[in-house]
């Protein structure tokens, strides 16, 4: 998994030439999956490059973030080569990696949507929290001006029972 990540990682970061420039043929597309099927990085590799334009395109239409879209599409080529075995050739090849984009979206946004309810959640509880704090605040600053308010004998009574825990 770790020489996979490397790999789509050198793919996408690497400007040269593809492998087979000019592949666009259906049948040589199809050549190009067999041999990845089959464990050819090569082959890999030059449907990543082939792809990733179209797949970040998808996703950041899907989500409007570019650094999401760039998620995706990671996760996108991450899957594929996981799954590129399982591709059975019913519909294209451009098709299922739609699929598979639109999919790997809906996932990230079901995930951020699970992390701004957990936020506003936290959000609430810390609000409630400090109208608590702030009440007892109130209380405690009440009792004060009360106990102040006392006699000085009656104050300092006050003060060893309530104040220091003595009786």
């Amino acid at each position: 998994m770790n020489d996979l990540h490397s790999l789509l990682i050198a793919t996408l970061l690497d400007p040269s030439p593809s492998i087979a420039d000019g592949i666009n043929s259906s049948q040589d597309e199809i050549a190009l999956i067999h041999r990845a099927k089959n464990g050819d990085a090569e082959a890999f590799e030059e449907l990543v490059r082939d792809n990733y334009q179209f797949v970040y395109k998808v996703a950041f239409k899907w989500c409007r973030v570019k650094e999401d879209a760039e998620d995706i599409a990671q996760d996108v080529f991450i899957k594929l080569a996981k799954k590129i075995t399982d591709f059975q050739q019913v519909s294209s090849f451009k098709t299922w990696v739609y699929r598979i984009t639109i999919n790997t979206a809906k996932d990230l946004a079901l995930k951020n949507q699970r992390m701004r309810n957990k936020e506003s959640a936290f959000l609430e509880q810390e609000k409630e929290r400090m109208k608590h704090v702030e009440q007892e605040a109130s209380l405690k600053d009440k009792m004060i001006a009360l106990v102040e308010a006392l006699p000085a004998k009656l104050k300092d009574a006050a003060l060893l029972v309530y104040g220091e825990g003595l009786n």
